[in-house]
């Protein structure tokens, strides 16, 4: 796009943009990013009980790790890494209320927010089921 902003003969094509902006305003990505690694956090903390209860049991595993939390780490990582990055970049301080709910909400180092819990969650997760034997269709 750089090299071809001064040919005569480039045309920008704004519709992508203008379509990528008209979803940021419609939208409330941010909130349902948030709103999944909460959810996401809850289920783990749950499954993670169930686990525990069966620890020292027989019981084998069924399943392999759900691809979606793969996913859901990734792009959230990817969504909160950017909107700090937007934030952080923005040449005028912002009032205070920013910085409140960009620490508690946006981080990814507050241990607080909702990214580190549902790390803390899903690190636990991996631990607990590492113990169990996983089930053999034999």
């Amino acid at each position: 796009m750089v090299a071809q902003q001064f040919s005569q003969s480039w045309e920008q094509d704004s519709s992508t943009l203008e379509g990528h902006l008209k979803t940021l305003q419609e939208r409330p990505l941010t909130a349902e990013v948030l709103r999944a690694l909460l959810l996401a956090e809850q289920r783990l903390s749950e499954a993670n009980q169930l686990l525990k209860r069966a620890t020292g049991s027989e019981t084998c595993l069924s399943v392999d790790e759900p691809a979606w939390l793969t996913t859901l780490a990734q792009h959230s990582q990817q969504w909160l890494t950017s909107i700090n990055r937007l934030i952080d970049i923005h040449p005028v301080s912002p009032p205070e209320a920013v910085n409140e709910y960009q620490s508690a909400w946006l981080s990814m180092s507050n241990p607080e927010a909702p990214w580190q819990q549902f790390q803390k969650e899903w690190e636990a997760h991996k631990q607990l089921k590492a113990s169990f034997k996983y089930c053999t269709s034999d």
